[in-house]
């Protein structure tokens, strides 16, 4: 289990890396996403700080020690980034403004969780919007991709892959976040969050790695 936690964890520099590597032939929206992805990863870094009691927190009374409100801001980071990523990737101006619409309420959700839970419990409701968001919007992306009319190379596309890394991670994951509270304490059903997260960068990795097809 230990093993996997930092396998997790260190997948999340392949992203940065292949951009780097591949940064001459990123459009835009692929730099927009190395750099969510970028930014992903130095907060994941500073939650692992907080899991290994580098840090202590303080808050009305000693030494609290939990990663959760780098968690929340995970989640609002996230919600804005994936708004403007898939409002810029989609062509239809309904879906675009279907994609504003609903990032912005599940953004205002979230922050109403905190308020109404504080940041020092687990975010069970923002993770479980997100999810939902992200999965809703991860399908109107592949509805658009597979329904074009003209031929595509699909394992060439990066967004393809970056779609594929999401939807996996957000499809086997909401389960666990929506039952997080009663599940903690089972770390074989928490390696499925680790697994599907490695899975996920790997995907994300490729994405960033694609090239233009030469022309002969």
């Amino acid at each position: 289990m230990l093993l996997i936690s930092y396998l997790s964890f260190a997948s999340g520099l392949l992203p940065p890396i292949a951009a780097i590597v591949n940064f001459k032939n990123l459009i835009q929206i692929l730099k927009l996403i190395a750099a969510f992805l970028a930014i992903t990863f130095i907060i994941d870094f500073l939650e692992w700080i907080y899991f290994l009691k580098y840090i202590s927190l303080k808050h009305n009374y000693p030494f609290i020690k939990n990663n959760y409100p780098l968690l929340y801001l995970s989640i609002l980071f996230s919600f804005i980034f994936y708004t403007w990523i898939y409002f810029k990737s989609f062509y239809s101006l309904f879906l675009k403004r279907f994609t504003l619409t609903v990032g912005i309420l599940g953004l205002l959700m979230c922050l109403f969780f905190i308020f109404k839970y504080s940041i020092w419990n687990y975010p069970t409701w923002g993770n479980t919007v997100l999810s939902f968001f992200m999965i809703t919007i991860c399908l109107l992306y592949f509805s658009q991709l597979f329904t074009r009319q003209e031929f595509l190379h699909i394992e060439e596309q990066p967004m393809f892959w970056f779609n594929s890394g999401v939807l996996i991670y957000s499809s086997f994951n909401i389960f666990l976040f929506m039952l997080f509270t009663m599940l903690k304490s089972s770390n074989d059903l928490y390696a499925i969050h680790l697994v599907t997260n490695i899975i996920s960068n790997l995907f994300f990795t490729i994405g960033l790695s694609c090239q233009p097809r030469k022309i002969a």
